[in-house]
């Protein structure tokens, strides 16, 4: 399963050029066939193919909204692996942000219960170029949400998106070009890569 903001790619937004959403998954799809992330609502093509129903990016979705879909519909299909990256629409919407950690870790929470063996995998946010320093105020608490629930056992780990990540590839301030879904799918892969072999 992945779920996540609409930078993760949904197709349900327009987006700034012809269709890139789906670009981050086309690297994995080369390197591991058996990468399924989560969704219902959307059939997404990645070069030519049907790639697996089994994902969510929603366009404007908050970290609360998001835990509206655990544990239904989102782990109807008991994932092995969750894939996550929310709180970019909490930093837009300027959401109550010094909140937004412990909205993530309570979502944490929920999907531990959903899905108790798998391995969750947390991502920090990629750049917002409009909000970027409430970016980085947010991926610097995650790393105590994960770490927590990492010390009480908890399958969970935490990467990177934000470090390195140039404002050439995000070309209107949020979501990604091929190249950056290109080094998205790098990111995730690198910490689930060995498990799909």
């Amino acid at each position: 399963m992945r779920t996540g903001p609409s930078c993760l790619g949904s197709g349900s937004i327009a987006a700034p050029t012809p269709p890139a959403r789906p670009r981050w998954r086309a690297p994995c799809r080369g390197r591991a066939a058996s990468l399924a992330p989560y969704g219902a609502w959307r059939q997404a093509m990645v070069d030519g193919a049907a790639f697996p129903r089994n994902h969510e990016g929603r366009s404007g979705w908050r970290i609360n909204q998001i835990a509206g879909l655990v544990p239904t519909p989102a782990f109807d299909s008991d994932p092995h692996i969750v894939l996550l990256m929310a709180g970019t629409n909490d930093v837009i919407q300027n959401d109550a942000l010094a909140n937004a950690p412990q909205r993530l870790g309570a979502l944490l929470d929920k999907i531990f219960v959903a899905a108790p063996d798998a391995l969750v995998v947390v991502a920090k946010l990629i750049p917002v170029t409009f909000s970027d320093a409430a970016v980085v105020t947010y991926n610097n608490a995650m790393g105590a949400v994960v770490e927590t629930r990492a010390s009480a056992g908890k399958n969970v780990v935490l990467v990177d998106m934000h470090t390195g990540f140039p404002a050439s590839e995000l070309p209107d301030g949020v979501h990604p070009n091929a190249a950056g879904f290109a080094r998205m799918a790098n990111v995730w892969y690198t910490a689930i890569g060995d498990l799909l072999r």
